[in-house]
């Protein structure tokens, strides 16, 4: 897989959930559950880089989608960041 992608994946025993990954410097880190939406799901499925999403024209009209990238998505992966830089 692709390094420093975020991707979705429903949960297997409640479908109305979704988890939220981060794929780094080869390791899976789950960064959120979130209420399943499927918008988010289908912008997510297949993976989105860090500069994808720093781009913004992909997302920006989407309400769901924007709420939930510029609150708490970009927070997460940037602890995630400094903790890959900075050691745990």
């Amino acid at each position: 897989m692709r390094k420093n992608v975020i991707f979705a994946e429903r949960m297997k025993d409640n479908y109305g959930m979704l988890e939220i990954y981060y794929h780094g410097d080869g390791n899976t880190q789950l960064l959120m559950l979130t209420r399943f939406s499927p918008a988010v799901y289908k912008y997510f499925q297949y993976g989105k880089s860090l500069a994808q999403l720093r781009r913004q024209k992909d997302w920006v009209r989407a309400p769901t989608l924007s709420h939930l990238i510029d609150g708490r998505l970009m927070r997460q992966v940037s602890y995630i960041e400094r903790r890959e830089v900075y050691g745990k």
